[in-house]
């Protein structure tokens, strides 16, 4: 059993990097600030004995402009709310100022063979096709519900000065929350919680949206 690839998002310096895993030695160089310590620490926040470790500074900046866009987004869904004859619009507007929550990823991809002890690894293991030999685990500290961000930025934002930047920097654990998957490689939308904790509020119960 062996850890192949790993996808991560929205972590510090690492944007979106994908990873490749040599079979015998696999080897992490770079300067400093490139992102080699973020390595490990993504997951040892998510997997490691402690809870609740991110912080809202573990988002990578680049995500800041993509928030101060979303309120904007959403107040144009709210406005087209208002008007009856236009709900595919308000869909399509409350999808896209939803996109741009942005949420931390550590996607884990594992190969294995029959000789191999599963015992730690079979409820991660989605398919049941004999022929294939592999498991995704799908890691999220993200977005209970977008729209309470919002609405709660919003009755603020004075106070904050208009940023919700500063909002979610103090009030971030309100809103966020880590939440462990199992899914299948070959088909995303298939997944299950496995694992979940933080403080949830208003959680929505729309399915999770593969990256």
């Amino acid at each position: 059993m062996k850890i192949t690839k790993i996808i991560i998002n929205n972590f510090r310096f690492l944007e979106s990097p994908e990873i490749y895993l040599d079979d015998a030695v696999t080897l992490i160089v770079g300067r400093n600030n490139s992102g080699k310590t973020s390595l490990t620490e993504i997951f040892y926040k998510f997997v490691g004995f402690e809870k609740s470790l991110f912080r809202f500074e573990d988002f990578s900046i680049s995500t800041y402009d993509k928030l101060r866009k979303a309120v904007g987004k959403y107040k144009e869904c709210e406005e087209a709310r208002a008007k009856p004859e236009e709900e595919q619009v308000v869909f399509q507007k409350e999808k896209y100022y939803k996109s741009l929550i942005p949420k931390i990823e550590l996607n884990i991809f594992i190969e294995y063979e029959e000789k191999d002890n599963l015992a730690s690894l079979q409820k991660f293991i989605m398919d049941l096709d004999p022929a294939r030999k592999d498991a995704l685990i799908s890691c999220e500290f993200a977005a209970n519900n977008p729209k309470n961000i919002m609405t709660g930025f919003l009755s603020q934002e004075t106070k904050y000065k208009g940023d919700i930047i500063d909002f979610l920097s103090t009030n971030y654990k309100t809103f966020f929350k880590e939440t462990i998957y199992t899914v299948d490689s070959a088909s995303p939308d298939n997944s299950r919680i496995e694992k979940r904790s933080g403080t949830v509020q208003g959680e929505d119960t729309e399915t999770r949206v593969a990256a």
